[in-house]
């Protein structure tokens, strides 16, 4: 809100909000002031450029046409009685709230990439199909769909899989099987729903819910956001109470508006000199010695590796990430 440019170092060397109040007022002469307000501007039906993170992510989607790279993959149990109808209508107003849910991306060989938010969307229910469905069969539950020109356009799908039949060892390897596929298909960006799910029904009362994200529009700190709406409008339908407002001071669609026009000018030129600067003709890199031959082909493939720290350790470390003015995160 005081519109001060600062340098992102003053973070560290100010860790506490007393020390980062001074070092702001430190700085305060130098009066570089930057418009800080997202205001809501984005118009439903309008074209919009792709943000500079999404930009990233279109490039190397690019690069790397054939690998599920940026799909972000999530897995939730539900226990208990679900009701269908709610779980549906849930979904529709989560999509109808925020935007970036409902955004469709295009892609022309000749243009920049853009996108462009529908206003207008519908569900297209086959919660019938469910009665009769043979076990292990998969059928689509529900679709969310919106009309692009004269063209209809998919943004979110629901899949549901019956899996009642099998006994609890058999349905665990066939829903690891199942969901490791699912996170490893690709979704093209232009023409396929960003976000997919699948519901799972284990047992009568048992389900799992698995959603697939595009990362385009999608990241760690937008799934407790998602399932916290998703679990409110559930039980808003489900204990038939009144819809709330859904309308949001600003959506993503603004925040891409705001960075664009203020990455302009003198402003941007000021930052692509300091890169330019710092990173020289580029010639030269740092290396890291590698305890393995580097791929000739990169396959994204990779593991999690937990582990303890003993407090003591622990405490060491952040003295020396402290003592070289690092984030323990950098320094490891």
């Amino acid at each position: 809100n005081l519109g001060y440019d600062i340098p992102f170092k003053l973070l560290f060397e100010n860790p506490t909000i007393k020390l980062l109040c001074k070092g702001i007022e430190k700085i305060k002469g130098n009066k570089d002031l930057i418009e800080s307000r997202v205001t809501a501007v984005s118009k439903e039906g309008e074209k919009i450029p792709l943000s500079y993170a999404q930009r990233r992510i279109w490039f190397m989607e690019k690069l790397f046409p054939n690998i599920p790279l940026y799909n972000i993959p999530l897995a939730f149990t539900i226990q208990g009685h679900l009701d269908m109808t709610s779980f549906m209508k849930a979904f529709f107003l989560l999509v109808k709230k925020h935007a970036v849910l409902r955004t469709k991306f295009f892609d022309n060989d000749n243009s920049e990439p853009y996108q462009v938010v529908i206003g207008d969307i519908k569900i297209k229910s086959n919660l019938h199909l469910i009665r009769n469905l043979r076990h292990n069969e998969k059928v689509n539950l529900f679709q969310i769909e919106g009309m692009i020109g004269v063209s209809q356009s998919c943004f979110l799908k629901v899949d549901y899989v019956d899996l009642r039949s099998f006994s609890r060892e058999k349905w665990e390897q066939e829903l690891g099987k199942r969901l490791h596929i699912s996170s490893h298909e690709i979704i093209n960006i232009s023409d396929d729903p960003l976000v997919q799910a699948s519901l799972y029904h284990l047992e009568e009362d048992k389900y799992v819910l698995s959603i697939k994200i595009h990362h385009i529009i999608f990241d760690a700190g937008s799934s407790p956001l998602f399932l916290n709406d998703l679990g409110l409008f559930y039980n808003l339908y489900l204990k038939k109470e009144e819809t709330p407002d859904l309308t949001l001071p600003v959506q993503y669609s603004d925040f891409i508006l705001w960075q664009h026009k203020l990455l302009t000018g003198e402003y941007l030129i000021k930052k692509l000199d300091f890169w330019r600067e710092f990173i020289g003709d580029g010639s030269s890199y740092f290396s890291l010695s590698l305890d393995k031959t580097r791929p000739s082909q990169l396959d994204f493939s990779g593991k999690e590796h937990c582990f303890k720290v003993d407090k003591q350790l622990a405490l060491k470390v952040r003295k020396l990430a402290q003592k070289n003015n690092l984030s323990v995160y950098i320094l490891l």
